[in-house]
């Protein structure tokens, strides 16, 4: 009996393996350096506009306030229908799964501000916060982008 239930934790952190190996592989862009990232060359071109204001905190750091972005009422409509709440926490589920697809070492250099209504990120870095408003603009106008980002959220259940 040991034996079967070593076979299926065996077995089954193969499947999540393949799983997260066909998910990386889905999200693989052709032409750009081979990068698994797809979103990567919004986060680095400066050229591009971004939304949300960033402030410098006498604390140190700086932070973004991306409210706006729960303020879209298609886009808010569409996570209510999926069964999200529709507020800052599942848009920071979807900024946490576009920032998965454009550069994960951005997750680690930031941090969401937990308050009431707000979507808050603090930085020591402005231009990772420039990124992150970079990022949350094409979220704004680009489904595709928004929809990968969620598919990327909930594959790490980060999606609320």
């Amino acid at each position: 009996m040991p034996r079967i239930i070593l076979l299926v934790l065996f077995l089954f952190g193969i499947y999540y393996l393949y799983q997260r190996w066909q998910l990386s592989r889905n999200y693989s862009v052709a032409g750009e350096e081979e990068s698994r990232y797809p979103l990567a060359s919004i986060i680095h071109d400066v050229s591009r506009p971004q939304t949300g204001e960033i402030y410098k905190k006498q604390s140190g750091g700086f932070e973004i306030d991306l409210s706006l972005l729960s303020q879209i009422d298609l886009r808010n409509t569409f996570l209510l229908d999926q069964g999200y709440k529709g507020d800052a926490t599942s848009w920071d589920g979807v900024m946490y799964g576009a920032l998965r697809l454009a550069d994960p070492a951005i997750v680690f250099q930031c941090k969401r501000i937990e308050e009431s209504d707000s979507l808050l990120y603090w930085s020591e870095s402005r231009q990772t916060l420039e990124s992150i408003g970079r990022l949350a603009y094409e979220i704004m106008l680009n489904e595709t982008a928004f929809l990968e980002s969620i598919q990327a959220a909930e594959f790490d259940d980060k999606m609320v």
